[in-house]
């Protein structure tokens, strides 16, 4: 577990428990990181992991937790039949291409009583660092939009949580919090940024259309020059947690 995770996995295993949850998913489980920390502290858990296992990652197998590929038949199965305590969802939110029928689909994993407990990255105008994360992002969703790609957008806690009204149930937490993240990370964060927007800057050529040059190529450069000057501050943190209706 990292050490900048470990305030959101303590929240979750508090969740848990205070919810008297058994049966839970984590939806855009990743490596599993989650998975194996719960597993460690509770494990009479029983745990599931959802995500795209066949596109990007080892369907190898897991010890903790059962796999299951969102684009798999058995999530097809999975999707209706209201079966879990909780659903986790943890730096997802902003992946989601369409949010609405995305968290439709989660909230059709939940029993009713249940809890959808997510957490994301948040837009954070508290600091120049806080706030060069949130112009990345929006950089980010609007060259996306250019590539014709779904969008990276980090929400404010307010839009999330007007989006997770979609779900019927009741909000018993909505807050935002920080992370425990060392200037260490914050730098390691910032130069993986940089990496990322500095091989899309490489691809472009001067073949490209003169739209893409004149547009792209500027949008792309600006969010280099803000992370390579000031840094980026990952820490804030929204969470909500929705009851799903009986």
């Amino acid at each position: 577990m990292s050490d900048r995770e470990s305030k959101m996995y303590e929240k979750i295993l508090e969740s848990i428990n205070k919810y008297n949850c058994q049966l839970v998913c984590d939806y855009g489980c990743g490596d599993g990181e989650l998975l194996d920390y719960l597993k460690d502290k509770k494990p009479d858990l029983e745990l599931y992991g959802i995500d795209y296992f066949s596109k990007w990652k080892d369907e190898g197998g897991a010890e903790n937790y059962v796999k299951i590929d969102r684009e798999g038949e058995y999530f097809t199965k999975l999707a209706g039949l209201r079966m879990f305590d909780m659903v986790v969802s943890t730096h997802a939110l902003h992946h989601f291409q369409y949010p609405v029928s995305e968290l439709r689909t989660i909230a059709g994993m939940i029993r009713p009583g249940g809890l959808l407990d997510l957490y994301d990255h948040c837009f954070d105008h508290g600091s120049q660092r806080g706030y060069v994360r949130s112009l990345s992002s929006l950089i980010g969703e609007a060259t996306s939009a250019l590539r014709g790609m779904y969008h990276r957008h980090h929400y404010s806690l307010e839009e999330a949580v007007d989006l997770l009204s979609v779900i019927s149930g009741e909000m018993l937490v909505h807050e935002e919090f920080r992370l425990d993240v060392s200037e260490e990370e914050s730098e390691q964060s910032a130069k993986r940024n940089l990496e990322r927007i500095q091989g899309m800057i490489d691809k472009i050529t001067p073949k490209w259309p003169e739209f893409w040059l004149d547009i792209f190529l500027p949008l792309l450069e600006l969010d280099y020059r803000t992370i390579e000057k000031t840094g980026m501050d990952t820490s804030l943190m929204l969470h909500i947690i929705v009851q799903v209706n009986e």
